[in-house]
């Protein structure tokens, strides 16, 4: 006499996920930087495209198998690419600040700054939208620290000892004026993040960012006058 067990169906094996995994590989095969996207953003697209396949041609894609073993060329070579943008673009805002009439510390407190501060503004702006704020003011602060005692101090030494073996003058117009600002913009930092208990809120961004804008004007004004 059978059982309710025996008449039972036998238990379907648990399904498992390999055919999505397999799928998702698939797709993220089928993206390529080489893909046009679709509406505005092929403006941007097509302007960087040169430097899309100068990238693909010059730095091995390490998250790939086969380049792997590659890392230490695909890092040396992405440092060699931030050094030649770099290089053009100081070469570019001089020449365009001579067109404009600006002067270059202008240039360099304005279009530079910006222009090197933007990756550092991205992946301040992804760790705060994981929610990791301190990471983010951190890395903002970080990288102006970075930036101004090896940004400024290591090629100052190189060119010191091994090209001009002698002190290197700069231009110092203005710049007690513009330490003043910066000390000004960081002392109204410090006092809106400790009127909220050290809690970071939107307003604050508004504030900041009107902030830089009447950085900008200033400058403008002081060189021009």
């Amino acid at each position: 006499m059978k059982t309710m067990a025996d008449r039972s169906p036998a238990p379907e094996e648990p399904q498992t996920n390999g055919g999505a995994e397999e799928a998702g590989d698939e797709e993220e095969e089928d993206e390529s930087p080489f893909t046009p996207p679709k509406g505005p953003k092929i403006i941007p697209w097509l302007l960087s495209l040169p430097f899309i396949v100068l990238f693909k041609l010059t730095i091995p894609d390490c998250s790939k198998e086969r380049w792997k073993k590659w890392y230490a060329v695909s890092f040396l070579s992405s440092i060699l690419w931030i050094a030649v943008i770099s290089y053009l673009m100081v070469e570019f805002g001089i020449k365009l600040g001579r067109c404009l009439h600006f002067s270059t510390n202008v240039m360099g407190l304005t279009l530079l700054a910006a222009g090197t501060s933007v990756p550092d503004a991205l992946s301040s702006i992804t760790v705060a939208k994981m929610g990791k704020g301190n990471m983010a003011v951190s890395n903002a602060i970080g990288s102006n620290v970075f930036d101004i005692l090896l940004g400024l101090g290591l090629p100052w030494l190189l060119s010191g000892v091994l090209v001009r073996h002698k002190p290197l003058p700069i231009s110092t117009e203005g710049i007690v004026t513009y330490v003043c600002m910066l000390f000004g913009v960081l002392i109204v930092f410090l006092l809106m993040i400790r009127s909220t208990n050290w809690i970071l809120k939107v307003w604050q961004g508004y504030v900041l960012f009107g902030v830089y804008i009447g950085f900008g004007c200033v400058s403008l004004v002081i060189d021009r006058s």
